[in-house]
This record gives C-alpha cells, sequence and structure tokens, in this order.
C-alpha cells in the first residue's frame, strides 16, 4: 500500500486503495469531496495572478542573447536598445545604416541636417594656444621661435570654432573645437611653397603640403611629421 497522503482541503490522511469498486486515493472516513493535493488555488491567488497582469516585467538581455536574441518581456525601452545594439555589431556599414533607419522608422537616406555652429570661425592669437601643444609647436616653427629657426614662412591664418564634426556621410560625429592653421613659405622655382593644418579637440586632424603657382594651388596630404619636415627643408 502507497504512503498515506494529506487532503489539501481537510488535512484528513488518505490511503491509496479500492473502496466501493473504486480504485485510487480515499480519505480515512467518509466526507463530501475527493482528495486534492497539493496547494489549492484559491480566489484570493487568483486575484494576485490577475493584478500582476498589469505590472509591468524587467528583463535585461542576457549573455544567451549574444547568439541566440529574443525580445520577450522586455520594455520598449529595453527592446529597443537591444535591437540596436544587435544592429550595431553588424560589419556591413552599408546595412547597419540601413537597419538603424529600419528602427528608428526613417528613410534610409534620411540624414538629419546638423546644429548650427556654438562659435563660429573667427581669427585668434598665438598667444591663445595652449602651451607645450602642438599647435602652438607648429606655430613657432612657422615663426621661426624655436630651436630649428626656420626662415622664409609666415603664419597667414590661425582660426578657432567650435560645432558640428560631420563625417564623410553627412552625419554628425561630434561636437568639436577646431583650430586651423595655414602658412605661406618662400618661393622657389616651382611655385611658392604652402602648408595647412587642422586640430580637433587639441589632436591633430588633417593636413596638407602643396605648391603656389600661377593661382593654382598643387596639394597632397599629410601628417604632423610630414609637414613639419615640409617647413624644416630648405629649397
Amino acid at each position: 500500500m502507497a504512503r498515506p497522503q494529506t487532503c489539501a482541503v481537510c488535512g484528513q490522511e488518505t490511503r491509496y486503495g479500492k473502496r466501493g469498486g473504486v480504485l485510487g486515493y480515499h480519505h480515512r472516513e467518509d466526507v463530501d469531496h475527493a482528495p486534492i493535493f497539493g496547494q489549492r488555488f484559491t480566489e484570493e491567488m487568483a486575484a494576485r495572478v490577475e493584478a500582476q497582469r498589469d505590472e509591468p516585467r524587467f528583463r535585461l538581455p542576457s549573455a544567451a542573447m549574444k547568439h541566440c536574441v529574443t525580445y520577450q518581456a522586455l520594455t520598449p525601452l529595453e527592446e529597443y536598445t537591444t535591437r540596436r545594439n544587435d544592429i550595431l555589431k553588424d560589419t556591413d556599414a552599408t546595412r547597419r545604416k540601413r537597419r538603424i533607419a529600419e528602427l528608428d522608422g526613417v528613410d534610409v537616406d534620411y540624414i538629419a541636417p546638423p546644429p548650427e555652429p556654438e562659435i563660429a570661425c573667427h581669427p585668434i592669437e598665438v598667444s591663445d594656444l595652449k602651451p607645450r601643444s602642438g599647435i602652438l609647436q607648429m606655430a613657432n616653427l612657422i615663426l621661426g621661435k624655436n630651436k630649428d629657426k626656420v626662415q622664409g614662412w609666415e603664419l597667414r591664418r590661425l582660426t578657432h570654432s567650435r560645432g558640428p564634426y560631420v563625417g564623410s556621410s553627412g552625419e554628425v560625429l561630434s561636437i568639436s573645437d577646431s583650430i586651423v592653421m595655414g602658412a605661406r613659405g618662400p618661393e622657389v622655382d616651382s611655385g611658392v611653397r604652402v602648408a595647412v593644418a587642422s586640430w580637433r579637440d587639441g589632436e591633430f586632424d588633417f593636413g596638407y603640403t602643396g605648391i603656389l603657382k600661377d593661382g593654382v594651388v598643387t596639394t597632397q596630404p599629410a601628417n604632423s611629421n610630414a609637414l613639419k619636415a615640409w617647413i624644416k627643408d630648405i629649397p
């Protein structure tokens, strides 16, 4: 015979056996209900379950989502963030841009116009540059104020601005401080040497060396070291 079980309705002990031709669990005494085991599902429990239907569900993305992303039980913001992070892993830039646009519900070719500059382009003095900065070193090299004593160069432009830094596709990458420096060097047989450099947020961004002749400038890209070598080179 099986071990006794306790009825969840009345608390009486029950046993498995045959009574009145019926095989199953029976109370030791006749009662008005069949044995029920476990916890009874009461009206109070049903009311709590119903109330929980209106409560928000929160679940942070798990490590498993790296391989099998599911969005069940996420809030709208969590679902959007999870989907966007998943899209950003796409190594195809064109497809990644299209998927982000579809997620945001915008035209795939739409690019928001950049904001207005916070500080319009304006001239500054060499004294405005930060001490020991690469920008100041380049300016002093052009002005012949360092140990190299470069001659024949003059500083023709030194400007500052703050505003949107725009990528190749027209998207705003950052709001940055930009300093642009332009210099004119000595005249050689092929023309007049020129140099242009730009810094973004204090870091060298791009530069060009070139020759000005008959009103036409022929340039080529140059990094900071190439610019310095171009200026120091004696024609």
